[in-house]
């Protein structure tokens, strides 16, 4: 739907829903609760709706109330007090019938105004002329009248009516307090308004955030705007970003907005030391509404030198790597709400993805110089030409061993050590780099967590969503208890990443608990598990789409004890479709015949060589399409 259509449909809908919202909170037996002492006719309050018109925003809104007030109520002045929840202050002071020079913004429980802010009761005060609690008060004025706006429950600021002596009867004050009721209705409606306006402008500053990302491929070029969004989005007086430079653990300003050079360049930090270092250490969001006090930092001279106040601070993460801090910070008090958290949380993701997209371009390009001077010398002979030939093929080759190291150094490098289980595993790639993967997770209480999973694609691509895969695996698997929980939670996690990348990730997951034998195997989308748990063979019948497949994907486990001797393989779909020089798949019925043709008293490792030998022999001597996993479990002895 059109942003504008949306508005105007959200404007219609307020408009008429503030009346009936509040007969409905007023109503019994079909008649307004008015109060029985007091002629006011229902018109009025329509009247008053109609006067105050669209919920466009809240001054409009705050200036008609006064205005009306006033005028209907034949009061000298009236006085409202809007409550600002993020600094908990009451702030933007409305007039109507007198001029008050600026009047001063007021905490809970400072002078009369805090005082109804705070207990939330209404106050009539005699004799007001001179009263230091009210500072200036409108000429001829006498008594006031105060009370808080509410509606939903929800303090939403402060009215004050002026008038002569004795004008506020118990009578009066009922009609005031009843007027006051459907402001207060009103006011709330036009926050939310205002909210649903704020809201769509953040997400199409968002898309625009994310579309300007995708064009820039200079680091120094996409920083600002970053920082200008985030300022501008979370509507804050500065945002910096740091960068984290791994050689000395420090933070350094790169880009900022609102501040001067002098003060950004202060504001550089180290892990742990300040707010933002702990964010950088921790990889966490953090906030304070008051830097002046907070004992989470040691440099709180150097914020208050610089004129701040509250900060919120994101981590700017790619997968498990860190590239720096993006903070924004106000001269007031402020508390961040969660879903400030959340933006800005946001933001710092798609940082994230786009300093990782400029690194990765900075790396190309710089390939593409050392090409196009390889090229031009090359032209010079034909020693040359081979030279650089090559220099290009070490460089590829180089590169494509780094990520094949990448990928190997997140899978286990040693076999889990656990009571009455024997593991043994074997990865390999189809190309030098695996979609494939498995981990083991040792579990509190001896258990042990065991997965093997594929991720769609191949090369490089896919070892970077395996890092990202394993590396969430591995934290669930610590949080979760069910094998069934972790692959719902990660597929919640991972979803949005995956669906962006269009890409997903199998995933087999099996929990052990070496002292029952207790066993839990849940699947997303990899070949079915089989299991000797007697004299035969079977294939553990659970399954389920790959994680990012499907939002509403809910995952189900097979649990049993797996007896002594027992046995679990779990493969990767490489081995069930290697093709033969034919291009015929070895197939579920060969595997199936191979295992059942495996001993009973056969050793993991032993198992393993015995599938990649049928394999091979069957491939022929045609190269494996597919990477080629496989996991045998056995209980009974130790690894």
């Amino acid at each position: 739907m059109d942003a504008s259509l949306l508005l105007a449909l959200i404007s219609a809908l307020f408009a008429g829903a503030a009346l009936g919202f509040w007969a409905s909170n007023h109503r019994t037996s079909g008649t307004l609760l008015l109060h029985p002492a007091i002629d006011v006719n229902p018109q009025s309050f329509a009247n008053l709706i109609t006067f105050l018109g669209d919920p466009s925003d809240t001054a409009t809104l705050t200036t008609r109330s006064a205005d009306w007030l006033r005028s209907n109520l034949s009061v000298l002045a009236v006085l409202l007090y809007v409550y600002d929840s993020a600094a908990q202050i009451l702030t933007n002071a409305t007039t109507s019938g007198a001029t008050w020079s600026p009047l001063p913004r007021i905490r809970f429980g400072s002078g009369l105004f805090g005082e109804v802010a705070n207990t939330r009761e209404a106050r009539l005060v005699e004799r007001v002329e001179g009263d230091i609690r009210f500072g200036p008060t409108p000429t001829g004025a006498q008594d006031a009248y105060l009370l808080p706006l509410l509606a939903e429950s929800q303090f939403l600021g402060v009215l004050c009516v002026f008038g002569s002596t004795g004008y506020f009867s118990a009578e009066q004050r009922r009609e005031v307090d009843q007027y006051a009721a459907l402001i207060g209705v009103q006011l709330l409606i036009t926050r939310r308004y205002e909210d649903s306006q704020r809201a769509i402008a953040r997400f199409d500053r968002f898309q625009s955030l994310a579309q300007q990302l995708v064009t820039q491929l200079d680091t120094q070029d996409l920083m600002q705007p970053i920082v200008n969004a985030a300022r501008d989005m979370l509507d804050t007086q500065m945002s910096i970003l740091l960068e984290v430079r791994s050689e000395d653990d420090k933070l350094y300003p790169a880009a900022w907005s609102g501040i001067s050079e002098e003060t950004a360049l202060l504001l550089d930090s180290k892990l742990k030391e300040d707010l933002k270092g702990l964010v950088a250490w921790a990889r966490l969001p953090a906030r304070t509404p008051d830097l002046r006090t907070d004992q989470r930092t040691a440099r709180a001279t150097q914020a208050v030198v610089a004129g701040m106040v509250s900060e919120l601070a994101a981590p700017i993460m790619y997968a498990d790597k860190l590239y720096g801090i993006l903070a924004v910070e106000t001269d007031t008090y402020r508390n961040f709400s969660d879903e400030e958290s959340n933006l800005l949380q946001s933001l710092a993701a798609q940082a994230g993805i786009a300093l990782r997209n400029a690194q990765l371009y900075s790396r190309v390009r710089a390939t593409n110089q050392q090409l196009e001077k390889a090229l031009f010398d090359l032209r010079a002979s034909q020693e040359e030409i081979e030279r650089a030939h090559q220099a290009e093929r070490h460089a590829i080759d180089t590169e494509l061993e780094t990520a094949r190291q990448i990928q190997t150094s997140l899978l286990p490098q040693e076999m889990p050590t656990v009571s009455r289980l024997r593991v043994a595993a074997r990865n390999i790639p189809a190309r030098v780099v695996s979609g494939d993967f498995y981990q083991y997770v040792l579990l509190p209480g001896g258990r042990l967590g065991i997965g093997v999973g594929d991720v769609s694609g191949k090369g490089i691509p896919a070892a970077l969503l395996m890092a990202v895969t394993t590396t969430a695996l591995r934290d669930e698997v610590l949080q979760t208890g069910t094998a069934a929980g972790i692959l719902n939670e990660l597929n919640a996690r991972l979803l949005d990443r995956m669906q962006s990348a269009q890409m997903n990730s199998a995933l087999c997951l099996a929990l052990f608990d070496p002292h029952t034998g207790y066993t839990e195997v849940a699947n997303a989308g990899m070949v079915t598990p089989y299991l000797l748990n007697g004299r035969a063979w079977e294939a553990i019948e659970v399954g389920g789409y790959p994680l990012g497949a499907a939002q509403r994907s809910r995952y189900t486990s097979r649990n049993f004890v797996l007896t002594t001797g027992g046995m679990i393989v779990m493969i990767s779909d490489g081995v069930i479709e290697c093709q033969n020089p034919a291009g015929e798949f070895y197939g579920f019925d060969r595997f199936a015949a191979l295992l059942n043709g495996i001993t009973s008293n056969a050793e993991p490792e032993s198992i393993i060589d015995q599938i990649l030998d049928a394999i091979t022999k069957y491939a022929a001597g045609r190269e494996f399409e597919d990477d080629v996993t496989v996991v045998v479990i056995k209980s009974g002895g130790t690894t």
